[in-house]
């Protein structure tokens, strides 16, 4: 029994570890990647609508690139923490008071993490739209943009 919940203890520790690391990612890169991405964007939207460049389809799917790989790791994150709590579930107390309060408190603090997590998505992908459908749809032909 003693080995059960050692081992349950170290799975909590485990996951504890890796919903830090999450929560790191949300508090402090993840907000400056969305400065970097969101003034590359205003600066490309300008670009285009004030110079309306010959390059204007490279200049759009770079930018689409960018906003992609911004948005997988806000996905990613969000997708993690779903994951931990699911984790979670499989941790066995074995009646240890520790264990279930430890995991108890776990849960909450990445329930408090989603919305935040979430917040970052909705972010993203108006991001996104911004970019790509607003004032850009007046040059569709010269952006090629599928569907404004």
């Amino acid at each position: 029994m003693e080995a059960q919940t050692s081992h349950e203890k170290n799975r909590l520790q485990t996951i504890e570890q890796k919903v830090k690391d999450v929560e790191h990612k949300l508090n402090t890169r993840l907000p400056a990647q969305y400065r970097h991405v969101a003034a590359m964007v205003c600066g490309t939207k300008w670009r285009l609508l004030t110079f309306k460049p010959q390059d204007a389809a490279s200049v759009v799917k770079k930018m689409r690139l960018e906003l992609g790989a911004f948005d997988y790791r806000v996905k990613e994150q969000a997708e993690l923490l779903t994951r931990y709590l699911i984790d979670l579930d499989g941790v066995l107390s074995y009646g240890d008071a520790d264990i279930k309060n430890a995991r108890k408190a776990l849960v909450v603090f990445i329930q408090q993490l989603l919305p935040q997590a979430d917040a970052f998505k909705e972010r993203s992908a108006k991001l996104k739209q911004w970019l790509l459908h607003d004032d850009a749809c007046q040059f569709r032909e010269s952006i090629l943009l599928d569907n404004c």
